[in-house]
């Protein structure tokens, strides 16, 4: 995803398309986000906004890592059938963000 296309993403808000994370969740609220994004017409999880407010924060390296085990975890331990998506590393004014692509499943329903 290109970084003016994310910006403006952002401060369009969240939507059915869009979520905003301002840090780690649990993997049962994780789980519960990829499920509904498989099951309707995918989505992105942004990690590193504040939901409420769309404020840019951005995460920290102990986070991103943390993160990036818990989207891998979670994908395959925590979505039947599993799910696969894509992660990708950004920055926006030197702030770090995670953005998760979750497409449109093909093996619906998906359940935690």
């Amino acid at each position: 995803m290109e970084t003016l296309e994310l910006i403006e993403r952002i401060s369009n808000g969240e939507d059915s398309y869009t979520q905003f994370k301002q840090q780690a969740i649990s993997a049962k609220d994780l789980a519960k986000e990829f499920g509904a994004f498989s099951n309707s017409q995918g989505g992105i999880i942004i990690f590193g906004v504040v939901d409420k407010t769309s404020e840019i924060i951005g995460l920290s390296k102990e986070e991103i890592e943390k993160i990036g085990q818990l989207i891998g975890n979670t994908a395959n331990e925590n979505i039947k059938p599993p799910i696969h998506p894509l992660m990708q590393n950004i920055s926006i004014d030197n702030k770090k963000l995670i953005i998760v692509s979750i497409k449109n499943g093909i093996n619906k329903p998906y359940a935690t």
